[in-house]
């Protein structure tokens, strides 16, 4: 179990999050908690202005990545909409894919040619290996 507090979506869109902080996991609750709050399309824009915000506060903008982020969004809000009553230490456990494997996840939808490209970085685009529902709503794409 995680020993630092979970990240809030206040903390978040005000850029009150410290770097070191700011790992893996706490990018996965955040998205959770945005997907739990808001409407499918909201979440994805608030969360990728407030995650664009807070890496240029982190003076590394270039690691924001549009496909990623959205990758991420669509696929946590499908599995949270699998347990909608779920608290974030049920959801965890019932989704360590989305932690302890989640460079195989995403290698499963993506290829490493595509992730790679300018394109995908600022804008979002669907799987290129295993298409899914979930990735194929036409909605905001945060760029």
């Amino acid at each position: 179990m995680r020993s630092e507090p979970l990240p809030t979506i206040v903390d978040f869109e005000r850029g009150e999050i410290e770097c070191g902080s700011f790992n893996h996991e706490a990018h996965v609750c955040i998205a959770w908690l945005f997907t739990k709050r808001f409407e499918h399309s909201e979440a994805i824009v608030r969360f990728s202005t407030a995650l664009r915000a807070l890496t240029k506060k982190f003076g590394v903008p270039q690691k924001y990545h549009a496909t990623l982020t959205r990758f991420w969004i669509d696929l946590i809000a499908e599995r949270a909409a699998a347990l909608p009553s779920s608290d974030w230490a049920t959801f965890r456990r019932n989704n360590r894919d989305l932690l302890d494997d989640a460079k195989n996840l995403l290698h499963r939808y993506y290829s490493a040619e595509l992730l790679a490209t300018d394109d995908a970085r600022h804008h979002y685009r669907p799987p290129d290996r295993c298409q899914h529902s979930a990735f194929s709503r036409t909605l905001p794409d945060g760029s």
